[in-house]
């Protein structure tokens, strides 16, 4: 009973110790801020990438003119398409940087289809002059332009395939309108095309995968993750308070052995509100499943940074040492767990590094 008097004793002295710390609370408070700020940037109705479309000889160039109607009808918060009247008007888009690229269709467009069903187009559609692709050079090796080119060419599948069909039937198999627009229908009514090629994305919070009528944004997608590392940054900070007073002397009359309450109350208290702050952050952010869920893998959560914080505060010993370990330890958990990218890809061994990195268990709600 001594103990758990003493216990509470110093959580209340720590808390109000915490809260003197202006650093300390500004990570706090940053947890529910950076959710929201996010949060806020991924439901605004502007699309993150703008491409734009233009059509030589519109009205007789058919095809063209059915592809930028597709497109432009539907925008979604990733991308959004933009016609433009001249290919000048583009031109000037992309050089002050209102698109990301923009997407010419030749008047040879519906000709080199032709030549492409029939066999006697030599060249690749997707890097000849039948449709032209114009950036700036700050774009050539970025992950902006491939986003862009992805999107524009998965969704153009959809009007070529159907394209190339009726062109292969109506000279191959000899039929005619009638016939041409039942076959027509019946390609809608299957949904052949959907399911042969369509780009799937994961979403790392919710652990899965998005199909194409989801409108998250790849935005909110690394959020759980910074919220849990932040957690993990504010926990380990009563580690640098506990040896900061150890340091100074304060526990020299505390027996070793008994000093595990101190380190305990030290840890939990920043444990504690951060995982209350991070908590909030999830369900602001709109990255976290159910409550009861959330709330168990919290506490879970918090169990294991505190353990964590055991270990350093342990094996150090120092509080020059734990402090030049900390920012290193963050930002790995960071890289490797993964929080933006599967490093893991690239380095296989990553793959079972993480199992020893706390963020890692706060991305499987």
């Amino acid at each position: 009973m001594k103990k758990f008097k003493l216990f509470l004793t110093l959580c209340y002295l720590l808390f109000k110790r915490l809260f003197k710390n202006p650093i300390f609370v500004i990570s706090l408070i940053s947890i529910p801020v950076l959710a929201c700020a996010l949060n806020k940037s991924a439901n605004t109705d502007e699309s993150v990438l703008k491409i734009g479309l233009y059509a030589q000889e519109k009205s007789e160039n058919i095809l063209a003119k059915r592809i930028i109607e597709e497109f432009t009808k539907k925008n979604e918060k990733t991308f959004s398409f933009i016609e433009y009247k001249s290919k000048k008007e583009m031109d000037k888009a992309i050089l002050k940087d209102d698109i990301t690229c923009g997407i010419t269709f030749e008047k040879e467009l519906e000709k080199a289809l032709l030549e492409f069903c029939d066999g006697t187009y030599q060249n690749d559609l997707t890097h000849d002059s039948p449709i032209s692709i114009t950036y700036r050079d700050v774009y050539e090796k970025s992950a902006n332009l491939i986003l862009c080119k992805e999107a524009f060419f998965s969704k153009i599948y959809d009007v070529y395939s159907e394209a190339v069909m009726l062109i292969f039937a109506k000279d191959t198999l000899n039929i005619d309108t009638k016939e041409m627009l039942k076959l027509r229908e019946l390609r809608n009514e299957q949904e052949v095309i959907e399911n042969f090629f369509t780009f799937t994305y994961a979403n790392g919070a919710k652990n899965e995968i998005l199909s194409g009528d989801k409108t998250i944004s790849y935005l909110l997608l690394p959020l759980r993750g910074l919220i849990f590392a932040l957690i993990l940054l504010c926990a380990m900070c009563g580690g640098i308070l506990y040896l900061h007073d150890e340091e100074q002397g304060f526990f020299k009359n505390v027996k070793y052995t008994n000093r595990f309450i101190y380190n305990l109350a030290y840890v939990f208290v920043p444990t504690v509100l951060s995982a209350i702050c991070g908590l909030f952050g999830l369900f602001m952010g709109d990255v976290a499943s159910s409550m009861f869920k959330e709330i168990k893998l919290m506490i879970l959560y918090s169990i294991l940074i505190m353990a964590v914080c055991f270990i350093f505060i342990s094996l150090t010993r120092s509080l020059n040492l734990y402090v030049s370990i900390l920012p290193l330890y963050i930002i790995s958990n960071i890289i490797i767990c993964p929080v933006f990218i599967n490093i893991a890809d690239f380095v296989p061994i990553f793959k079972y590094v993480r199992y020893f990195l706390p963020v890692y268990y706060g991305l499987m709600p």
